[in-house]
């Protein structure tokens, strides 16, 4: 790192032992690396603030639940029309379509505007799509539907 000598103000290496234009010795007061330092420290304490406060933040969003307005009859969910064979092999595929980690999917309902709810044997849940991509329903764990603002889980 370069610094300037003290008698001289000529441009040098903060670890030379003398000063190459004016000779004198120490030329680099401690004083003047001294900023510097306290500048990266300062540097790293803000981005560490700024990694726990995301971090924080991700933490606090994930444990919230959604909450309905209007009147207390409004369900957050969609209400179940039925539980099928058809629609266990359907979200079973979904999921496994999706590479989620689903052992096995021990519950799936159908709802009213046709998606299904299953819940794997690893507590997870998911929602499955109506919407088709390449001839497969698309599965969402409900954990990130609820961070990207989707309610119905």
């Amino acid at each position: 790192m370069l610094a300037r000598c003290r008698e001289c103000r000529a441009k040098i290496s903060s670890e030379a032992p003398t000063c190459p234009r004016c000779g004198i010795p120490s030329p680099v007061p401690p004083e003047a690396l001294a900023p510097k330092r306290r500048g990266r420290m300062i540097f790293l304490v803000i981005i560490g603030l700024i990694v726990m406060g995301s971090i924080m933040n991700g933490i606090s969003s994930s444990t919230k639940t959604p909450t309905t307005t209007g009147s207390t009859s409004s369900a957050v969910t969609t209400p179940p029309v039925k539980e099928t064979r058809e629609g266990l092999l359907i979200a079973a595929e979904a999921i496994r379509y999706a590479d989620h980690p689903c052992p096995r999917v021990t519950t799936a309902v159908e709802l009213q505007d046709g998606s299904i709810r299953a819940i794997c044997s690893n507590n997870e849940t998911y929602r499955i799509m109506t919407k088709t991509v390449n001839g497969k329903r698309l599965a969402m764990r409900c954990s990130a539907g609820a961070r990207l603002g989707v309610t119905g889980c």
